[in-house]
């Protein structure tokens, strides 16, 4: 029909050809699926929601799912992803064990830690608690001490005193990386 090819071709024109066969791929998976594959995407401990761009490109052909239900013991049977990107409170044990039950059954799961809570406006670090280095060091994995500096990074806003006067300048801030393509 019509509206098939419409939602399989998306808009009438070729406009990069340079991702064509992924997005060809792409979406005639997407006319094949019976149900989209969800991916969860845990709250409440002070995780990132999912940036703008990532979202966008996610749900071309996964449903993001916010998960509330982590500390209720809530099983993941329905997810096929999970990501747990920089949270800043500390995980129940039931939390805990809600993520080591998803992947023990084998569900990929991305956790992107912030060991440190930096502080940019006084220069201020500080450990960051959640208890998910406990579970990572389980499967013996462990995270290096430190901060990753990117060459390729952000600007921020400096305040210096220069006798009465106070100036703003804006250096690189190597802590901040600047991602510019998925």
């Amino acid at each position: 029909s019509r509206r098939t090819v419409n939602a399989f071709l998306g808009s009438p024109a070729i406009t990069q050809a340079s991702n064509l066969e992924y997005d060809l791929a792409g979406r005639i998976v997407k006319l094949t699926q019976k149900e989209r594959p969800v991916i969860g995407w845990p709250t409440g401990n002070g995780e990132m929601s999912p940036p703008p761009g990532l979202s966008r490109y996610l749900s071309q052909n996964y449903d993001l799912v916010r998960l509330d239900g982590l500390d209720r013991g809530d099983t993941l049977p329905s997810v096929r992803g999970l990501v747990i990107a920089g949270p800043r409170g500390m995980y129940s044990e039931t939390s805990l064990r809600a993520i080591d039950q998803a992947i023990l059954s084998a569900t990929p799961t991305a956790i992107l830690l912030d060991l440190y809570d930096v502080n940019v406006g006084n220069f201020f670090v500080r450990k960051n608690e959640n208890g998910l280095d406990r579970l990572l060091q389980s499967y013996g994995l462990t995270a290096p001490a430190g901060l990753v500096a990117d060459a390729q990074n952000v600007a921020i806003q400096m305040q210096t005193q220069q006798g009465f006067f106070t100036l703003q300048t804006v250096v690189n801030y190597p802590y901040i990386p600047r991602v510019t393509d998925l």
